[in-house]
């Protein structure tokens, strides 16, 4: 009898560390999602003109390791930043980076009101020429994501458009 009460407890004490060490791992990752939608949050602007603003927002998209460098058009419409990438690696998939890149200037659209473009370009080791992957505002809210900088409107529409939109949709 004794021992059918130990093993009675060992498995009560075993379900309970394992439904602590779930609930711990779930809130790990909620919180790792929430650092990381706050801190592209904090590079919401109005306009694309502060090169530290989107630069610092591009160090925080995917492919950020091999950023070369960025230009800023905001002299005259259309406001455009193009985005700089340089490959030495041959091991990374520029068809997966491309993919990518759509994601990238959704977030970069929903972020910085007057942004007009974004133009991802890739060097490769040994190519002197750019290739270029463009997007614009105007087209994409064409194509059913309207008002793109409406969803960052606060935290909360931010992050549910990140999973909505950007995230969600990509692995559809």
């Amino acid at each position: 009898m004794i021992k059918n009460k130990s093993r009675f407890i060992l498995m009560i004490l075993l379900i309970t560390v394992g439904f602590t060490l779930i609930s711990c791992n779930k809130s790990t990752v909620k919180n790792e999602e929430t650092d990381i939608v706050s801190s592209l949050y904090q590079y919401k602007s109005n306009y694309i003109g502060d090169n530290s603003n989107a630069s610092s927002l591009v160090e925080l998209l995917p492919y950020a390791e091999y950023k070369k460098g960025i230009e800023l058009s905001t002299t005259e419409k259309p406001y455009g930043m193009k985005v700089i990438y340089e490959l030495k690696d041959s091991s990374v998939n520029v068809a997966d980076m491309k993919t990518e890149f759509y994601n990238n200037a959704l977030i970069i659209f929903s972020l910085i009101e007057n942004v007009d473009y974004v133009d991802f370009a890739i060097e490769t080791e040994g190519n002197l020429e750019q290739d270029s992957t463009k997007f614009d505002r105007a087209s994409i809210q064409e194509n059913g994501i309207d008002n793109l900088f409406g969803y960052s409107k606060d935290l909360e529409t931010f992050d549910n458009f990140l999973y909505e939109k950007v995230y969600k949709s990509a692995d559809a």
